[in-house]
């Protein structure tokens, strides 16, 4: 009644499926709480129960209705979420995950917010710290919603899978594969560009430990312009500079990367960057407004289905040769977003890097953009990685 304002059709099938997913809902919301916690406060309740009529009290004065013809609980919210986790997962399930579905609870806090509901019933204020803090009447912050939350989430789980990591020896595997494809004849343009832009993320993404939307922060015309800086010196190392937006910062951000030359476990990063700068200078990319560096033909950054497919297939040819075992699923476990960055963490470990060297790679971010250098060009980036440049080389140097 509350929600389509007619009593239930018994020879409806859509209805038939609305009550179920409310029976659910409320066995969750019951779930909410702990067994005992329930059995307790049951236990209680006969308790007052037995002296208010001791008493001539009554156990409760609070009315309990009638209650308003609408949905002030989030029952439709959580109907929803419900019929949501019935879709196929990822990774093989036949089901969503809590947390997959408890962004239809964000989506629809969202458009309450929007509503005129949500304006008129919001009220603001501010703690001494200048905290602003918000309430409202939203029908997904009422009691009944977040014990169905929980309750939801203990009874569904959350099975975390991460991606594999890529051992050094696949990285290696990978990269003969790709320098076989350069170097073959008969192999088109159009193939040899796609094999050097994989072999960039590959060397980038793994000897400085970046997330998959990180490498493709290179900038073209600064990457082209910095490409010869430490080619001759007593320390050979390669730059790579990264602009844009990043995770948890607000505004975009110049950062300088410093790679050595070769790893120590050979993976050649001067080799495969300056093939990379040969293409984009070749293309006209080292000129002009900034661009990504890692880029297609019309110069749009390259696509996650792209690398994936490209990483895939390279891993499918190893799996064959016995480099990467034979019961894992490739396209399920490896992938660019954070197969690298793990692989390069297992690598510091078996090298046993120091935690401060790891934590000197890992945390450029908040270096180099901590207060007063947030928005610094990159010369004076790069004149500040030098006055402790072999601090910034240790971590890929042991790659």
């Amino acid at each position: 009644m509350n929600l389509y304002l007619r009593n239930p059709n018994p020879h409806s099938p859509s209805d038939d499926i609305a009550l179920n997913l409310i029976r659910r809902a409320n066995l969750d919301m019951l779930w909410g709480r702990d067994s005992s916690t329930v059995s307790s406060a049951y236990g209680q309740m006969l308790q007052l129960k037995r002296m208010s009529s001791d008493l001539g009290l009554l156990v409760s004065r609070d009315k309990m209705g009638p209650w308003p013809i609408e949905d002030c609980s989030g029952v439709e919210t959580a109907m929803l979420m419900l019929w949501k986790s019935l879709d196929k997962g990822q990774k093989g399930r036949n089901y969503c995950q809590f947390d997959t579905i408890r962004k239809i609870r964000s989506l629809r806090e969202n458009i309450h917010s929007g509503s005129i509901n949500g304006l008129l019933s919001n009220v603001a204020f501010t703690d001494q710290r200048g905290r602003v803090f918000h309430m409202d009447k939203s029908p997904m912050h009422t009691k009944w919603f977040l014990l169905f939350s929980k309750g939801c989430e203990s009874r569904m789980g959350n099975s975390t899978s991460q991606d594999a990591a890529l051992s050094v020896e696949a990285m290696l595997a990978m990269l003969e594969l790709l320098e076989l494809r350069v170097q073959r004849t008969s192999t088109s343009k159009e193939e040899r560009r796609t094999a050097v832009m994989i072999a960039a993320v590959l060397v980038v993404g793994f000897c400085a430990a970046l997330r998959g939307g990180e490498i493709m922060l290179v900038e073209a015309t600064e990457f082209c312009r910095r490409i010869d800086a430490g080619r001759v010196e007593s320390t050979q190392h390669v730059l790579v500079p990264l602009m844009g937006r990043f995770k948890n910062e607000i505004g975009e951000r110049n950062v300088l990367l410093a790679l050595v030359a070769v790893t120590k476990s050979g993976i050649q990063i001067r080799k495969w960057l300056d093939r990379l700068a040969m293409i984009l200078r070749l293309e006209g990319r080292d000129v002009g407004d900034p661009s990504p560096a890692i880029c297609d033909e019309n110069g749009y950054v390259l696509s996650t289905k792209v690398l994936e497919k490209e990483l895939h297939g390279l891993l499918k040819i190893l799996q064959e040769k016995g480099v990467v075992p034979e019961g894992l699923s490739v396209e399920s476990e490896f992938h660019v977003y954070r197969s690298l960055r793990r692989g390069a963490t297992a690598r510091a470990t078996n090298m046993q890097l120091s935690q401060v060297v790891i934590d000197t790679n890992n945390r450029w971010r908040s270096m180099q953009t901590s207060r007063g250098k947030k928005n610094l060009p990159m010369s004076q980036l790069y004149l500040d990685i030098r006055v402790a440049l072999p601090a910034h080389l240790a971590f890929s140097a042991a790659m």
